[in-house]
């Protein structure tokens, strides 16, 4: 999921979101811990 949400080269598919402009910084570092933290909610 982070792949997808930093745009890595190499990724299936579209970088996410598809609608709306990319996630910044905050919002994926965000995103890294909530799933780092076991993404309960």
């Amino acid at each position: 999921m982070i792949h997808k949400v930093e745009g890595r080269a190499g990724i299936c598919g579209d970088r996410m979101p598809e609608i709306g402009p990319p996630l910044g910084d905050a919002e994926i570092l965000l995103l890294r811990r909530w799933i780092d933290g076991g993404a309960l909610e």
